[in-house]
């Protein structure tokens, strides 16, 4: 729940819910280990708000209508989710019923790392981005993923056009 310190998920399996792991308000220094986190109707990990130094490690995210592992958008760069690590993960398959991305970050989330995983789509045109970095995160690194089947591996978002950009750009 909000603000836990040290959770530990371990060999659970989450199936057709909503969401696999809701990662609320405040989580830090987490562990989810080995999870099964599959066929939800939303997000197979939802992480946000200030839920920081947490590692997800060794899950299958996979079949996950919206996305397989979404950092929510804070409503300010404090409460983003920094330092967080994605690692030896399969991300297959993920957001069929939206925008097919398996890893998605929404604004300001600084420094996470998603190293050493497999991410791919299984050949149905499901999961058609691997990861997708909001123009807001800061210092992520991404390394050592092997990147399957999918139309882009990771996209990075550019900032968005503002009202004074635009007129600043037309004069």
């Amino acid at each position: 729940g909000s603000g836990s310190q040290r959770p530990i998920f371990t060999d659970c399996i989450s199936r057709q819910n909503s969401q696999g792991i809701f990662f609320c308000w405040g989580v830090t220094h987490g562990l989810a280990q080995n999870c099964d986190l599959s066929d939800n109707l939303d997000y197979g990990i939802t992480i946000g708000h200030r839920d920081n130094d947490n590692r997800i490690t060794g899950c299958t995210i996979e079949r996950n209508h919206k996305v397989g592992l979404q950092f929510r958008h804070p409503q300010s760069e404090f409460r983003g989710a920094h330092r967080n690590l994605i690692e030896g993960c399969v991300i297959r398959d993920n957001g069929f019923a939206d925008a097919g991305i398996g890893v998605q970050f929404l604004g300001e989330t600084h420094d996470v790392t998603i190293r050493d995983n497999q991410i791919a789509d299984s050949g149905e045109g499901q999961q058609k981005i691997g990861i997708q970095v909001s123009a807001e995160a800061e210092g992520t690194q991404i390394v050592g993923n092997e990147f399957t089947g999918m139309e882009q591996e990771v996209v990075y978002l550019q900032p968005a056009a503002t009202e004074d950009s635009v007129a600043a750009g037309s004069s």
